[in-house]
């Protein structure tokens, strides 16, 4: 069990589809409300953005205060958003998942190699959630801005998947990273012999310079041996 940083965001994508969260929405952020610990977003008060593209720059580019603004597009209170989050785990048999905030910052978010399995399996059965971690790269401008930047753009933070060289096809994928959690790395991917897919999940790898190059390895070496 560990801490596992924007894995979080899976899990916050399910309950948002479960709470049949509009995409073609329009999410106004509100610094006070939605400024999440580690921003890193490029938003200015009172501009808006689809909640499609919200989702895109939440789960693609792993950004915090995007997974703060869809979660109140579907409930008001945060704190009852990240409480059904729990409610879904324990739902699944998850005796060792927590998540205490709705975007994996906090080191309370935790669970283990075999239950995150269970989540991302899960979510990937829906198909919305699939397309959205298949994303190689996206852009798309914000519908009101305010500091005359509008236009967002970025790849993917697995950057395995602009690689065309690889044994396997990645048709999905999230990434995670705190010091405390090391890095983190789930991936769906397809066997290019004989299509048989696979899910493979790593945590915890202490080394960030390795964060790419071992999920790579030890991917390869699994659909070789399985």
């Amino acid at each position: 069990v560990r801490p596992i940083a924007s894995f979080t965001k899976v899990m916050t994508a399910y309950r948002l589809f479960e709470s049949d969260i509009n995409l073609n929405g329009i999410s106004t952020y509100d610094a006070a409300r939605h400024k999440a610990k580690y921003h890193a977003y490029r938003i200015s008060q009172g501009e808006a953005v689809r909640n499609k593209d919200l989702m895109k720059a939440m789960l693609v580019s792993s950004r915090n205060t995007p997974a703060r603004m869809l979660a109140g597009s579907v409930e008001a209170d945060e704190k009852v958003f990240i409480a059904s989050m729990n409610e879904q785990a324990k739902e699944w048999g998850l005796e060792k998942t927590y998540f205490s905030d709705s975007y994996g910052y906090d080191l309370g978010n935790q669970s283990s190699i075999k239950e995150y399995a269970q989540i991302f399996g899960k979510a990937l059965e829906n198909q919305k959630i699939k397309e959205f971690l298949s994303i190689k790269e996206y852009e798309y401008n914000e519908v009101i801005d305010k500091d005359g930047q509008p236009r967002h753009a970025d790849l993917h933070t697995n950057r395995l998947m602009q690689r065309s060289d690889l044994s396997f096809d990645i048709l999905a994928s999230k990434t995670g990273y705190l010091y405390e959690s090391g890095y983190n790395m789930a991936m769906l991917i397809q066997r290019k012999s004989d299509g048989k897919m696979f899910i493979s999940i790593s945590m915890g790898n202490p080394d960030y310079a390795l964060k790419f190059s071992e999920p790579e390895h030890f991917t390869s070496w699994a659909i070789k041996t399985f």
